[in-house]
């Protein structure tokens, strides 16, 4: 590749752009009940999500994002060793960094996201979350783009170290796909102010609450597999509907010493979500 050649590749990096672009994010879900497999009992919940952005620090070889994330789940459960209705917090700080040159397609990328799950009326170390990442990507043209590394979180239970792969993929002016930790969407644009997602995303958490006159570490992670419909209603602000599946999910709850006290899988069930997205 000539020299002209490469500096067009590596300076056009909308795909990057758009990845670090801070954005407001406003989030709701209704999850219906899932029945657990086996047993009797059902658990169902009410999610609400708030991304706020902080400022973004660039130059031209480094990028620095940063927000504010708050999650709030209304757990209505009712199974063995579980059964009310619990007010779930997780707060986070998610930090993501890209060291970059605009004379090579190569770039190290960094991911942490420090924070703490609970009801906030049991305070326990147990409670603090961390996600982290480190990879190193290849700009191979100015629409496909893809690192590999690292991935550590203890938020959905024990420690786990996991690869890690990251991919920003555009083949058409219209279709765009994401995939990593956070999960695989596609994205079709229909025309300059309508778009549809089709994604599949993680879901859940850990948190330590009070259970009658005992306290216990709750663990819910699964799946959300679903399509958004979007339309632009101010530059670039965007509402949404969407609607699809939960799978894959299972509840384990163990007592405070660390003791299972259920590990339990649930069925499938049906979400609905609306959501209101601004980039700036």
């Amino acid at each position: 590749m000539d020299k002209t050649a490469q500096s067009t590749l590596v300076t056009d990096s909308s795909l990057l752009d758009d990845f670090f672009r801070p954005a407001l994010d406003v989030r709701y879900t209704y999850d219906a009940d899932m029945d657990f497999k086996g047993y009797g009992g059902k658990l169902s919940m009410h999610e609400a999500e708030l991304t706020l952005p902080l400022p973004l620090l660039k130059t031209s070889n480094f990028v620095l994002s940063a927000e504010l994330y708050y999650r709030y789940y209304q757990m209505d459960v009712n199974t063995l060793g579980l059964n009310g209705n619990f007010d779930l917090h997780t707060i986070q700080v998610p930090m993501q960094a890209a060291w970059l040159s605009p004379n090579s397609p190569w770039f190290v990328y960094a991911y942490l996201a420090p924070g703490v799950s609970s009801e906030f009326n049991s305070g326990s170390r147990e409670s603090f979350d961390l996600s982290a990442s480190l990879d190193v990507g290849y700009r191979f043209t100015s629409r496909f783009i893809l690192a590999v590394g690292a991935y550590y979180t203890r938020d959905y239970g024990d420690e786990m170290v996991l690869p890690s792969i990251g991919i920003l993929w555009a083949p058409t002016d219209k279709l765009s796909m994401s995939l990593s930790s956070a999960g695989i969407i596609s994205t079709y644009k229909c025309n300059d102010d309508w778009r549809i997602k089709v994604k599949g995303i993680p879901y859940g958490g850990r948190w330590i609450v009070d259970n009658n006159s005992s306290r216990e570490r709750v663990e819910l992670t699964g799946g959300k597999v679903g399509v958004d419909i979007e339309h632009r209603v101010y530059k670039q602000a965007w509402l949404s509907v969407g609607a699809g599946a939960n799978v894959f999910s299972n509840l384990r709850i163990e007592n405070s010493h660390g003791g299972e006290i259920s590990d339990r899988d649930l069925k499938p069930s049906l979400y609905v979500t609306a959501a209101f997205h601004w980039a700036f």
